[in-house]
């Protein structure tokens, strides 16, 4: 199934808000995760900024997904749809 532009901006802004609802949920914010998330992982050193935009357009790597729910106490994983 093809997703054209309007879908898919549309999805990119769900997964931004759903990913700002948990901030909110779990009392922290970017700046709290991504600190965490250097404190956690040394292999790699995150910025605020750049992280504060990939969470607003939804634009992580999924690595960087994964660490960040990590960091934030959530566990990020794939789960078979049944039917």
């Amino acid at each position: 199934m093809k997703t054209n532009s309007k879908e898919l901006d549309e999805q990119k802004r769900t997964i931004g808000n759903y990913i700002k609802a948990r901030l909110v949920e779990s009392e922290q914010t970017v700046k709290s995760v991504v600190h965490k998330m250097n404190e956690m992982f040394k292999d790699r050193e995150e910025h605020y900024q750049t992280t504060s935009n990939q969470v607003n357009n939804a634009t992580f790597p999924y690595w960087k997904a994964v660490r960040f729910a990590e960091a934030m106490g959530y566990e990020m994983k794939w789960e078979k749809i049944k039917g």
